[in-house]
């Protein structure tokens, strides 16, 4: 099984000039030749910047190039939100809670299985991986565009569902916006607020990888012996893209050279 791993696409930054909305086109035809990749992650920041919010149109454009490719269905796609993700139109005036906006891809949430009532963390039980997407958003305020938050809720859903038997069955992947954990450093990255009580919780289960997003930049790491991946490169011109294969060892990792 191979899982592309993408973020910040930032698809309405260009929508005039269709430069990533073609771009994104471009990569999911690629994505879905031959069955190359069999699911696609996307750790957030799908639609708007700070100067170029995203709006519905934005979001039916994504969506209709996710289905023109074999994409738009929860068996084959999972998104976590990212801090630009809550601005539909207008910066600081109109917020829409994440789950409203994705809740408009609702074939992307079909089979999610939640812990608790809250719409976040949610499951994706796949043949041979659990996806657990956390939302590192939502509690950030109007004005906090570059740090996230868990809370208290998310991290207690998180440690009961690294416990369920058909989550520690798989290879459990986390996918999330916010990276936490400093990049080449090694410690709990500031850009989580709530970082320390994560890895509390992290450490005392197992966890095969953490995939996420917000610097534009394709960088692994690992901390606790937990691969952290930092991905979204692509958007600013690097041509590689993590590809995680599952076998029979656990999950190998590979960067895919799109374009080359």
């Amino acid at each position: 099984m191979r899982i592309a791993c993408v973020s910040d696409l930032h698809l309405s930054n260009s929508l005039d000039g269709h430069e990533a909305l073609e771009w994104f086109d471009e990569f999911l035809a690629l994505a879905s030749e031959d069955g190359y990749i069999d699911h696609l992650l996307i750790a957030g920041d799908v639609l708007g910047t700070l100067t170029s919010p995203g709006n519905k149109q934005h979001l039916s454009c994504f969506r209709d190039q996710l289905r023109a490719h074999g994409f738009y269905d929860s068996r084959y796609c999972t998104i976590a939100p990212g801090n630009h993700d809550v601005r539909l139109a207008g910066f600081l005036v109109n917020m829409a809670p994440t789950r409203m906006l994705y809740q408009r891809l609702p074939k992307l949430h079909r089979t999610r299985v939640q812990s608790t009532g809250y719409y976040y963390p949610f499951v994706r039980i796949l043949r041979d991986a659990a996806i657990i997407v956390l939302d590192t958003v939502s509690g950030m305020g109007n004005i906090a565009l570059h740090s996230g938050e868990l809370g208290y809720e998310q991290i207690a859903s998180l440690k009961k569902i690294l416990g369920w038997k058909k989550v520690r069955d798989r290879q459990i992947i986390l996918l999330m916006h916010h990276p936490p954990i400093a990049p080449k450093h090694g410690v709990a990255s500031g850009d989580l607020r709530d970082a320390n009580l994560f890895w509390h919780v992290v450490d005392r289960h197992r966890v095969d990888a953490i995939v996420c997003g917000h610097y534009h930049k394709n960088w692994t790491d690992e901390m606790h012996g937990v691969p952290v991946h930092r991905v979204g490169g692509l958007l600013t011109g690097e041509d590689s893209c993590l590809v995680l294969e599952i076998n029979g060892n656990g999950i190998e990792e590979d960067w895919w050279q799109v374009w080359t």
